[in-house]
């Protein structure tokens, strides 16, 4: 490369981030390029044109009202993820089995390439726990105790299966406009999958006992909205809000000059007055900054619950669903 500098001329792939890894202890600084591959979105499986959500959020552009149908085969989206090899395998037992073999390849042979660990054969009990932690205030000590290891052995560890893409700490959003916040990162999985397989839970489990697929769909939604803030061309910070009054909001987008959109996620197919609250909290704090307000929901129309506020199918992340 020194010699010949034309650039494109090599790729390198991995799981691994290259560039904060053991493999290489060279820099590369001005001679690479980094490009972020996360498993497919929604549309990319489905080969469709790339959504244009998070552009007319940030813009307000959205209808007060308009019918556009249910989410079809919502539940089967969330547990199937967005691996390739997954979504090329119809039978569900066939993925979990691939699923649960990529977990364990990361924790038990991959993540030693990354960093000498001392302890690897804690490594999968600490993914199965961080899938349990899933979509939760991030308690280290607590995960620590688990583990028989303390809270800043998990945070090294926690840092490598964010280096191997497997999940990411999702920071407290703030402003001095709202007091008394949770500082707290929250822990999400990159692909609700992965997550469902680690959970056990799949299509039938979730016809039994609705309850188990609310965090499953906050990861999805997770995972749908920092691969379309990857594809953008503007900077947008993902974080989440919390207050000490037990308020919360999933996820929480900034783009400078500090407009605000607020993403709230709801299992059920209907919205209702208190489940705006935290995002009419963040509203009335930083005025005209906040652009709009936006409950996911599995129902099959876009409303508006108040101003700035709108409930909407959650379809509406990978299809350009309103006119």
């Amino acid at each position: 490369m020194d010699e010949d500098p034309i650039p494109g001329r090599f790729l390198v792939t991995g799981s691994v981030e290259l560039l904060r890894s053991a493999v290489s202890p060279d820099s590369l600084a001005g001679r690479v390029e980094t490009i972020e591959l996360l498993p497919f979105s929604q549309a990319e499986a489905g080969v469709a044109v790339a959504p244009r959500f998070l552009e007319r959020a940030f813009a307000g552009d959205i209808p007060n009202l308009a019918v556009i149908g249910p989410t079809t085969n919502l539940v089967e989206r969330v547990v199937s993820g967005g691996f390739p090899e997954v979504l090329a395998r119809s039978d569900p037992a066939r993925r979990r089995r691939w699923l649960l073999a990529y977990a364990g390849a990361l924790a038990e042979r991959d993540i030693s390439d990354v960093a000498a660990v001392g302890k690897l054969d804690r490594m999968t009990p600490l993914i199965d726990h961080a899938a349990v932690s899933a979509g939760r205030l991030l308690n280290l000590s607590g995960m620590g105790s688990h583990l028989g290891v303390d809270g800043k052995t998990v945070d090294r560890w926690l840092t490598l299966l964010e280096r191997m893409y497997l999940l990411r700490r999702v920071g407290a959003w703030h402003r001095n406009a709202l007091k008394r916040l949770v500082r707290t990162s929250k822990l999400q999985f990159l692909d609700s999958g992965l997550l469902a397989a680690l959970h056990g839970t799949d299509v039938s489990t979730v016809a039994r006992d609705r309850r188990v697929f609310g965090p499953l769909l906050e990861c999805f939604v997770y995972s749908e909205v920092v691969k379309a803030v990857s594809l953008g061309n503007e900077p947008t910070a993902v974080g989440h809000f919390r207050d000490k009054d037990g308020l919360e909001v999933d996820l929480v987008l900034e783009r400078s000059p500090g407009e605000v959109v607020g993403i709230e996620v709801k299992a059920g197919a209907t919205a209702r007055p208190d489940d705006f609250r935290a995002l009419g909290r963040i509203r009335d704090a930083l005025g005209d900054q906040f652009v709009c307000g936006i409950l996911l929901h599995d129902g099959d129309r876009i409303e508006q619950a108040g101003p700035r506020l709108f409930a909407m199918p959650v379809k509406v992340l990978w299809e350009n669903a309103w006119a």
